[in-house]
């Protein structure tokens, strides 16, 4: 059953939000990441299968180890054109639901590089800036399109790739480069056409297989984009690792234990454009639901939504967030990983967005039950 709990708050136009001196960096990632520092100054290409959980938050705290030892710079397969809304994003500018407004995230092609699994990334380099670390994310991809009847493109896509990775490089002076790219492209390879990573100068890149020993991953695959089951591959000790090799299409491997996949982030913001009922029940999920008569949808984000989704950006258990406005209404809806216990840190976060809202605002926290075993 769900409990609603009110909240009776005052208005200001900024929020203050605790910032920690540094961020806790996941420990499980340190080993690989003082592998990396060794390569400071090369560009890393991480290939990956789309459309996991698992390697966004590798990425996520391999920039944050990296973030101790200089400047980052993440590099993300999405269209170079979104590089904007993600650093509005990224610096807190502008909440979930500004970005995932955007085509590209709505596509109705999801292919896995629109995952909750990206979003949490730039959610994570978020986390790691908010501190005063120099970390900061790109947009690469510049996606050719051809016609009938029209000649080819001067430059194929991974040549596109590979040009915009060398002059976002150029232009940021990063200590490190962290490249995230489909599998395909992060290989060294020049058939049939040279892969964006064989683009690159061999002596400044470090290849990288991000490889799985079982389980599954949101993508496309003949035709059909979903969940689909990647191949079992027999290791004992599955364990998080690098093995640095001497030939082959990659310089190196992460093995990964198993994946898990993550769907389209903006799946539930696209399917729930009309007015949300805060009384209905979703199972794993607490929903913060706020009334602000005659406000406008944009002003609702700014003073509502922005500032919880700041709050609440280092707070355990939570796997993702999504919100949506309205007129005069606003709703964060909080996704929780299985057995976690959230309520007390949303609470704690609800209250310091106190003094920030107008006293007449009502807000309303709900907690709902936990998704019983298997649904």
């Amino acid at each position: 059953m769900a409990r609603g709990v009110f909240f009776s708050l005052c208005v200001s136009v900024s929020v203050a939000v605790s910032v920690e001196s540094a961020p806790i960096c996941d420990e499980s990632a340190r080993h690989i990441a003082e592998e990396l520092v060794k390569h400071r100054g090369r560009i890393v290409v991480l290939g990956e299968i789309h459309g996991t959980r698992e390697v966004p938050e590798l990425v996520g705290e391999l920039a944050c180890h990296l973030s101790e030892h200089g400047q980052v710079l993440v590099g993300l397969e999405v269209p170079r054109w979104l590089s904007e809304d993600i650093e509005a994003f990224v610096d807190g500018e502008v909440g979930s639901q500004a970005l995932l407004a955007d085509e590209y995230w709505q596509s109705a092609i999801q292919d896995g590089r629109q995952s909750r699994g990206m979003l949490n990334l730039l959610r994570r380099i978020g986390e790691v800036a908010a501190t005063g670390r120099q970390v900061v994310a790109k947009g690469f991809d510049d996606a050719v399109m051809v016609f009938e009847g029209e000649p080819p493109p001067e430059h194929t896509r991974d040549e596109l790739m590979a040009r915009n990775v060398l002059r976002y490089r150029r232009e940021s002076a990063s200590d490190f480069v962290l490249v995230l790219v489909g599998s395909h492209h992060a290989r060294r390879s020049s058939s049939p056409e040279p892969s964006m990573a064989a683009l690159l100068p061999e002596s400044e890149t470090l290849t990288v297989d991000v490889r799985f020993l079982r389980g599954d991953a949101w993508n496309c695959r003949d035709r059909k984009c979903g969940v689909h089951a990647l191949p079992s591959r027999d290791r004992t000790s599955p364990l998080l690792r690098l093995n640095t090799v001497s030939s082959g299409p990659y310089a190196a491997t992460i093995v990964l234990p198993e994946a898990t996949a993550s769907p389209p982030a903006a799946g539930e913001s696209a399917a729930s454009r009309a007015t949300p009922r805060l009384d209905e029940p979703r199972c794993g999920t607490i929903t913060v639901g706020v009334s602000m008569p005659g406000a406008a949808p944009k002003v609702v984000e700014q003073h509502f939504v922005i500032p919880l989704e700041r709050q609440l950006r280092f707070a355990d258990g939570i796997e993702a967030m999504t919100s949506h406005t309205g007129e005069g209404f606003g709703q964060v809806e909080i996704h929780l990983y299985p057995d976690a216990d959230a309520s007390k840190a949303v609470g704690a976060s609800v209250r310091r967005v106190q003094s920030v809202l107008d006293p007449a605002t009502m807000i309303e926290l709900t907690e709902h039950a936990k998704c019983p075993a298997g649904g």
